[in-house]
């Protein structure tokens, strides 16, 4: 779950990058 990661403001970020997308 990309929103997992509790950072709504980078849901875009991680949207352009589903797995690959590590937490930044």
């Amino acid at each position: 779950e990309l929103v997992s990661y509790g950072d709504v403001e980078s849901l875009p970020i991680n949207f352009l990058q589903p797995l690959t997308a590590e937490p930044i």
